[in-house]
């Protein structure tokens, strides 16, 4: 248990980094439910630009840290004060180290890390950025630059990447969605959740998610011949959606708004979403018509964040007032 509330979650198993409504960063192990470094002071825990947080939260904001994310010894938060700071975890320390402070001009909605060490932010600004380190080692960089600047027009809610196929795609306050490549070239841009807000995104095994502040999830599909140019060298690539399938939405849908979805790591079928009607459902989209598996339920409107362990056995998620709630599947036959 922490002794504050708890408003974002991401976990690297064992661990996981907190974010609190205080606007503290901590990082607890979660297998001994110690913390084992913080800090506690890291963003403001209101802000008085109102309009802009009730995009995100509502009627339901519960103050703190907007954004998380956490690899290896890296944290990333995001905050109501426009920026998003990039913390590290040195073993036996018991404060998070401050590396860097990225000014996103805007509250920050979401932050993702990639595997080479940078890091991209989403902000009610309306701009997507990708940061990437001065200099290598990453975790020794104390200066990072705006790599890719993309303006989206739309206040973004959320972020969501592959960085294998060289993909982004963000949701907006008007219920849109675009795609762009690892460069920041549009490949398309919809709109899955019209007259409400495209609350969370998510990309995996040939189809991109989102889910609504009107509780709906929508699935659309991608193209089997996705393909084009070399990413990596830079080249742009085609994207196409499979035009031989129409989107369709997962049923029955939330009643809240769907704050995160996540794909399960090893079972392409398996999906995981979590909404402010205080459930987290477990969807099967293999037949032709997905089918909810089973919910979770027992949180508050607080729920924000859940996370899947790389094994797929654990399920992490917020939303119990100050405390982490794990459900471990990993005995013998068991399978979330």
């Amino acid at each position: 248990a922490l002794g504050d509330w708890v408003r974002r979650m991401a976990m690297d198993w064992p661990l996981a980094a907190v974010g609190s409504a205080s606007g503290g960063v901590f990082l607890a192990n979660v297998s001994s439910g110690a913390v084992i470094a913080q800090a506690p002071v890291a963003h403001p825990s209101y802000t008085t630009d109102e309009s802009n947080i009730d995009l995100l939260y509502g009627d339901f904001d519960g103050g703190g840290t907007t954004a998380l994310a956490f690899s290896g010894r890296t944290v990333v938060s995001g905050g109501r004060d426009g920026t998003a700071k990039i913390w590290r975890y040195v073993p036996g320390n018991e404060e998070l180290e401050p590396q860097v402070t990225l000014n996103c001009e805007g509250i920050v909605s979401s932050v993702h890390i990639m595997e080479d060490g940078a890091v991209w932010t989403a902000s009610l600004d309306g701009k997507v950025r990708k940061w990437a380190p001065a200099t290598q080692p990453a975790y020794r960089c104390t200066k990072y630059i705006c790599e890719v600047n993309i303006d989206v027009k739309e206040p973004v809610l959320c972020l969501a990447i592959d960085e294998k196929e060289g993909l982004v795609v963000c949701g907006t306050s008007e219920g849109g969605a675009s795609a762009y490549t690892a460069f920041g070239t549009l490949l398309s841009s919809w709109r899955p959740h019209v007259g409400a807000r495209t609350r969370s995104v998510a990309i995996g095994h040939g189809r991109i998610l989102t889910g609504g502040s009107d509780g709906c999830i929508v699935r659309r599909h991608l193209a089997a011949s996705w393909a084009g140019g070399d990413a990596a060298a830079g080249e742009s690539r085609s994207f196409l959606f499979d035009v031989t399938r129409t989107s369709d939405q997962l049923l029955p849908r939330h009643h809240n708004a769907v704050v995160a979805i996540t794909p399960h790591p090893k079972e392409k079928d398996i999906v995981i979403s979590a909404a402010i009607d205080s459930t987290i459902r477990v969807w099967d989209l293999s037949p032709s018509t997905p089918e909810c598996l089973y919910a979770l339920v027992g949180y508050k409107v607080w729920l924000g964040s859940v996370s899947i362990d790389a094994t797929g056995k654990r399920l992490a998620s917020d939303g119990r007032d100050n405390l982490i709630v794990v459900h471990d599947f990993s005995l013998p036959g068991d399978s979330v």
